[in-house]
């Protein structure tokens, strides 16, 4: 079952990615041979010609209408046969139809059309994110930085600070706190030393600041200041599902940027990188443990996955890598400066050595997925 709901989730969060190239190329006037989700053989396809006419084919690859001028400028919706991923085929994205210029075709659009066209990938991503944390919000509450109950652990340094559970962290060492995750996720990238720790916290509407003296678990070997990253949710009106819901995409986005950041600095280790097996294991994991709560449980766990899917979706295609979109938006922002287009042959090699580099990062991430489960 896990395997099934990660495939859905993932070929969800492509699919809606390819639909903000769709949206935009549609809007620029620019051509879409094909929208299709999953790959590989077509199972079905759908197409309306000049003539107002719908159709529909089973199990053809490339049907004759691509060439005839009764179906020219139309496009083809399809389903494919392994329900991974999404595609928006533009007319002259390939490579080999690099220089096609004519109407309709994206390279005939203004570099600010194809720049939007790229770049609203990623940005549908975000606006993916957005709405499904308004579901989470809406169903669950938002993610508030109270301190649970029982949050507060006896004989630590926090407690002898003199906080409690619900008192709200408003900032831990000068870094602003909103939401527990938040702290949770400021302790992974900084982990607690020996040195003093100045927390801020609201009780009652006044602010307090206290300094915290870590102190060494001889068990762990950790230094700790005794506090529970346990979220505690909390229900809000209409304004508030607004607001809470973008700072739900907000922690993603950071999160996933603070976890690169980490992996440049050599500070995450292999054994901590999940690729697809991994992320297929903690999907069918998740929804197991919310199934034992409740379906709604489960299903708002599948909800919460599909946000950081989506998010970290958006974010990794902003990276400057060839072969990305954010690649591609650097190639795009290069020629709007010069106000001449790049060298066709220079940039199809430049992203054929991203492609290459991709590739060979998926396959190791692939093995050490499975080597994790030998």
């Amino acid at each position: 079952m896990g395997i099934l709901i990660a495939i859905l989730i993932f070929t969800a969060v492509v699919v809606f990615h390819e639909l903000g190239h769709f949206a935009l190329a549609k809007k620029s006037g620019v051509i879409v041979n094909e929208f299709c989700a999953g790959m590989g053989p077509k199972l079905i396809s759908y197409v309306k010609d000049n003539n107002g006419k719908r159709h529909i084919f089973f199990f053809k690859w490339k049907p004759d209408f691509f060439e005839t001028k009764e179906y020219e400028g139309r496009t083809v919706y399809s389903l494919k046969l392994f329900p991974i991923g999404g595609a928006c085929m533009m007319k002259g994205e390939l490579e080999e139809e690099g220089k096609d210029l004519s109407k309709g075709s994206f390279n005939a659009a203004s570099v600010w059309q194809r720049i939007a066209i790229v770049a609203a990938g990623p940005i549908f991503n975000f606006i993916l994110a957005y709405l499904l944390s308004m579901v989470i919000v809406g169903f669950a509450g938002y993610d508030s930085n109270k301190i649970a109950e029982n949050g507060v652990f006896d004989g630590y340094p926090l407690q002898e600070a003199g906080l409690q559970a619900g008192d709200e962290i408003v900032k831990y060492n000068g870094s602003n706190i909103h939401s527990i995750r938040e702290l949770s996720l400021h302790l992974q990238l900084h982990p607690i030393t020996e040195e003093p720790v100045m927390i801020t916290y609201r009780r009652d509407g006044k602010k307090n600041t206290v300094e915290v003296i870590p102190t060494l678990d001889e068990e762990s070997g950790q230094y700790k200041i005794g506090i529970s990253t346990a979220t505690v949710r909390e229900k809000t009106n209409v304004l508030g599902i607004l607001r809470y819901s973008g700072r739900e995409v907000r922690f993603w986005i950071v999160s996933t940027v603070e976890s690169l950041a980490q992996m440049i600095k050599g500070r995450v280790k292999a054994d901590d990188i999940a690729g697809p097996v991994g992320i297929v294991n903690m999907i069918g994991t998740t929804y197991n443990e919310g199934k034992k709560i409740s379906p709604i449980s489960a299903f708002l766990s599948m909800i919460n996955i599909s946000i950081l899917l989506s998010a970290n979706l958006g974010v990794m295609n902003l990276l400057p890598i060839p072969a990305l979109d954010g690649g591609r938006l650097v190639f795009l922002v290069i020629e709007a400066i010069r106000r001449k287009p790049m060298d066709q042959s220079k940039e199809g090699f430049i992203h054929m050595i991203g492609f290459v580099a991709l590739m060979a990062l998926m396959v190791f991430i692939l093995y050490n997925d499975i080597r994790k489960l030998i």
